[in-house]
């Protein structure tokens, strides 16, 4: 009797080459990317990667580490890769309805003057190039009770 046994190819996604600014922003994502070879440690899910530059998303996501995305819908209080004017950031999403205002929040709290704030009537464009693959959820900040 012959035993087949089936190798699984490695999952390949592209690295970006342009990091996604936690902080500082950063060039658009670009075409310009590496083959990244997913290890059984890294979600499966993910359709591309960036590394992170700057220090307004620490700890959780320090300088320099990769972030994997998908291309999920972003809720309330998920992390994102988003385009703003051209520029890249890794930033946590709320949408207020009320107000029909957008935040991108720093999950560093020390470095809030690095929060993003986009009203419906600023002109601005802000795209979501991907939802980031975390193990946890992040509190929303000064949200109160109540509000995701």
């Amino acid at each position: 009797m012959e035993e087949s046994f089936t190798q699984l190819k490695p999952k390949i996604i592209p690295l970006f080459w342009s990091a996604a600014a936690a902080g500082i922003a950063a060039p658009i994502l670009g075409e310009e990317y590496d083959l990244y070879e997913l290890t059984p440690e890294d979600p499966q899910g993910a359709m591309f990667a960036v590394k992170v530059s700057g220090d307004s998303m620490e700890p959780h996501f320090p300088d320099g580490s990769i972030v994997f995305c998908n291309k999920d819908p972003v809720d309330d209080g998920d992390v994102g890769v988003f385009c703003l004017d051209g520029e890249s950031f890794i930033k946590q999403y709320y949408f207020d309805r009320m107000v029909g205002m957008t935040y991108l929040f720093s999950l560093n709290r020390e470095r809030a003057d690095a929060d993003k704030l986009i009203t419906r009537s600023s002109g601005q464009t802000l795209t979501c190039m991907g939802r980031v693959i975390t193990r946890r959820r992040y509190p929303l900040p000064g949200l109160g009770p109540g509000r995701r």
